[in-house]
């Protein structure tokens, strides 16, 4: 005890030792940081040169730079660093205001770009983007199957069905529209509210929304309808942020730019600039929206005129889907007479051309109560070029305000425009070469456009004169015959297998020749798989493939290989103009994405289904259908009132009915008391028909009663 009390004693001078060190063991003095000290092996000659010494300021590769000096927290701090962020957009926005009417730098075209408008055939009229001789863009209309989507009509309402919230319309072309509550401007429930009011009188679009903040909505070209009124499963899943409860803002994700845009339908959509305090992590917030949706019978009355615009076709039973917020797209704006907002593309990310684009904006003369979005085409555009867009599209507004007061029946107000102005409008770029036409009187609709719009590239519209067809003379007929293949070949010997069913669009990835000596599967999978990537995403483009695609690649063990091929599926979906929201490789080697339909798809432009097989590709074998008519004659031949059972079916069901079942043939004969004769008919869609005859050779009914 008192021992022990004597060390701890005597111990009150000792220092106590950390805790996690080693005790016995004497740290040594720090080492400066700096080069590390080499000796020389004794006989060897260090052929190295000497290095120069080192400033006193140097930091070597690896280290830690020196520490910079903290700024102050608090207030203070962030009103230095909003100071500096205030000087720097000061100075951007100096930078721009000399450059409105001069565009941007664009980078050279790094392929070569050509556009092919065959618009000699009569039947179908095909336009190809072709970079390096490969098709990489598609735009296909066939005469049999007209699309009305973009076109603006006047109509009357021939049915209102509150249970679903939507109203039927008739708008001149035989099939009734179907206009969702959502869809229609609160306008038209004003009890003096006529269509003409919607030329001189800006419109309103909700409640408890102030004209100074219109600039800061979310705007979008796109037409996003659906069928039956309301969202799909896979724009939902595109578009998080939709609000579902309210009436114009849908519409807001519904803002028809043209179908034959072919690509920029609910892509763009400017980016919501609010001006409520910002979330946490300097994200501005969306803002708040109070609109109420009204009921459809205080909308819109039966037999009133309303002027709408399509923006989905009719589907199979489905009548077309409409709007009544109408818009107008040009080359480089969407004019929207409905709302009277402006604002920018969010697909345009660049801040200081967002700002640019905003300034020239409003510096244009945009009449009262319409709304005006720069696309993404008018990313490095000048003023100049932005402000005759504006003036066609005023003009073609000038256009549609003149038909609207003539006449009160349904009839065309604006119909969407030809395979020419599409083609420059929605196709060309600054990167594209030539655009080539084989048809003249495209041609000269085509250099008229041009002239008013984009007159500096009037050169590059060229007529095709050759004898040769023009997609034969460019070497791309073979390209676009193999996009009705099921199986697309790849370059190192696997493949790829596309199946539409009606539910999704499987697309299958085989390795097939893929082979490496020494290489492991997984180096080939992976390998395969990035080959399969780009292929992938160009044939959906070009086959126009929407709602729910799975991607069944390869199995790869390995995360990074896994998380290699998504990223190269997302990059090689950007240049899709089509929304898509991609998701992950399950376990099961499975990528699942969704893509916005832009249109009926090229297998309903150009297929037919089978009569025989239903649809499915295949159909039943000759022993399989030889089986199902002797059970069909087995209870038909227990029926009374006819002497003779007449089988007609294909010839190839009847040579085995011949050959293997002629004996169970006999026995029924012999045991009904009655005659079977075997009919062949190629032709047939049914794999098999029975006639029934009475004995004086006319034909009845089961069960005797005549046929008429």
């Amino acid at each position: 005890m008192g021992g022990s009390g004597g060390d701890e004693g005597s111990g009150g001078t000792r220092r106590r030792r950390k805790r996690g060190s080693r005790g016995g063991r004497q740290r040594g003095p720090k080492k400066p940081a700096g080069a590390v000290p080499i000796e020389l092996i004794p006989g060897d000659d260090d052929e190295l040169p000497e290095l120069a010494d080192l400033p006193e300021d140097a930091v070597l590769v690896g280290a830690q730079a020196p520490a910079r000096a903290r700024t102050p927290r608090g207030r203070r701090g962030r009103d230095e660093r909003e100071k500096d962020e205030k000087d720097d957009e000061d100075d951007d926005d100096e930078d721009d205001e000399d450059d409105e009417d001069v565009a941007p730098r664009r980078s050279e075209p790094h392929k070569k770009r050509v556009i092919l408008v065959n618009a000699r055939d009569s039947e179908e009229k095909r336009v190809a983007v072709v970079e390096e001789g490969r098709i990489v863009d598609l735009q296909m209309t066939v005469k049999k199957h007209v699309s009305y989507v973009n076109d603006i009509y006047r109509g009357r309402v021939v049915n209102i069905e509150s249970a679903i919230g939507a109203a039927f319309v008739d708008f001149g072309e035989g099939r009734n529209g179907f206009l969702h509550a959502s869809d229609v401007l609160p306008s038209y429930g004003e009890p003096d509210w006529n269509l003409e009011k919607l030329l001189s009188t800006p419109v309103a679009d909700g409640e408890g929304e102030s004209e100074s903040n219109s600039e800061g909505w979310t705007e979008d070209e796109g037409a996003d309808a659906s069928e039956d009124g309301q969202e799909s499963l896979e724009d939902q899943a595109l578009d998080p942020d939709h609000d579902h409860e309210s009436g114009p803002e849908q519409h807001e994700h519904e803002l028809g730019e043209a179908a034959s845009d072919a690509g920029e339908e609910g892509e763009e959509q400017e980016e919501a600039e609010s001006f409520q305090r910002p979330r946490r992590g300097g994200r501005r917030a969306r803002p708040a929206r109070h609109r109420v949706r009204l009921p459809i019978d205080t909308l819109l009355k039966k037999g009133q005129m309303v002027a709408v615009q399509i923006t989905k076709d009719a589907i199979g039973d489905k009548g077309p889907t409409l709007t009544t917020y109408i818009s107008i797209p040009g080359r480089y704006l969407v004019l929207m007479p409905s709302l009277e907002r402006t604002g920018v593309s969010r697909k345009i990310d660049d801040e200081r051309e967002r700002r640019r684009l905003k300034r020239i904006l409003q510096s244009l003369d945009i009449p009262e109560g319409m709304g005006v979005i720069v696309r993404t085409a008018g990313i490095s555009r000048t003023k100049t070029e932005i402000k005759r867009d504006l003036d066609y599209l005023l003009l073609a507004w000038e256009d549609f305000s003149g038909k609207l007061r003539q006449g009160r029946n349904p009839a065309p107000l604006y119909q969407e425009s030809d395979v020419a102005i599409r083609t420059m409008r929605d196709l060309f770029t600054p990167e594209t070469e030539s655009v080539i036409v084989d048809d003249p009187e495209v041609f000269q609709r085509m250099i008229e456009f041009t002239k008013r719009l984009m007159p500096e590239h009037i050169e590059r519209v060229r007529l095709h004169e050759g004898e040769r067809p023009l997609f034969h003379s460019h070497g791309v007929e073979q390209d676009f015959e193999k996009i009705f293949a099921r199986r697309v070949e790849l370059p190192s010997g696997g493949s790829i297998v596309i199946e539409q069913t009606e539910a999704l669009v499987a697309i299958d990835v085989n390795s097939g020749r893929t082979r490496e000596e020494g290489a492991e599967f997984e180096d080939i999978a992976l390998k395969t798989n990035l080959e399969a990537t780009p292929e992938i995403a160009r044939q959906i483009r070009l086959r126009d493939l929407g709602g729910i695609i799975v991607l069944d690649y390869i199995d790869m063990m390995r995360v990074s290989s896994r998380k290699s091929v998504e990223r190269a599926t997302r990059d090689a979906l950007k240049a899709d103009r089509a929304r898509a929201k991609i998701g992950r490789i399950s376990q099961f080697g499975l990528l699942e994405l969704t893509r916005q339909r832009l249109g009926p798809g090229l297998s309903k432009l150009v297929y037919d289904t089978c009569p025989r097989c239903r649809g499915s590709g295949r159909r039943r074998n000759a022993s399989s259908r030889a089986q199902a008519i002797m059970r069909r004659l087995a209870a038909a031949l227990a029926l009374k009132g006819y002497t003779t059972v007449e089988v007609r079916t294909h010839p190839d069901a009847i040579e085995y009915l011949q050959k293997e079942l002629h004996a169970d043939m006999a026995k029924l004969q012999e045991l009904s008391g009655r005659e079977i004769k075997l009919l062949p008919v190629p032709e047939q869609v049914e794999d098999s028909v029975l006639h029934y005859q009475r004995a004086d050779g006319r034909e009845v009914r089961p069960g005797g009663r005549r046929r008429r």
